[in-house]
């Protein structure tokens, strides 16, 4: 099985600037990376690059199997890419706003539907569990109880 993610030397250049030097990267199917660094260290060049936001300009990147950014109309539908300063409307709800941008990247409706739905079902599932675990507490203590949901 080949990697969900790999890189091969990618770089990025903003004119003469080196955002990106050199990268190798690889990510197993479920698995879980943290990226850590200072500003300026390419974290977000990075993201950007798998979510083909960006177009490398040296190196080779793959996501789940298809080459970037010569298949990214392929990768678009599999991936999401939300910046530390995301774009959402307000004037819709948070489901809206991700039906949205699954349309923009065209992705298919109907796995769009079944994914949210899979995910609001497990969000209200697991709020349900802390809920409920919550109430048992504070039915044993005398004190306040705090839920974050």
């Amino acid at each position: 099985m080949s990697p969900a993610v790999r890189c091969g030397g990618l770089e990025r250049r903003f004119g003469d600037r080196l955002a990106l030097a050199g990268v190798d990267l690889e990510v197993g199917e479920g698995q879980v990376v943290l990226l850590t660094g200072p500003n300026g260290a390419g974290k977000t060049t990075l993201l950007r690059i798998l979510a083909t936001v960006l177009k490398p300009t040296a190196g080779t990147a793959e996501v789940s199997g298809h080459e970037l950014p010569k298949e990214a109309t392929a990768v678009r539908g599999r991936v999401g890419y939300a910046g530390h300063e995301a774009l959402v409307y307000p004037g819709l709800t948070a489901r809206e706003n991700l039906e949205l941008y699954a349309a923009l990247h065209g992705s298919p409706e109907a796995a769009v539907a079944g994914a949210l739905d899979l995910t609001v079902a497990e969000l209200t599932l697991s709020t349900g569990r802390r809920l409920a675990a919550t109430q048992a507490a504070s039915n044993r203590s005398s004190g306040p109880v705090c839920l974050a949901a």
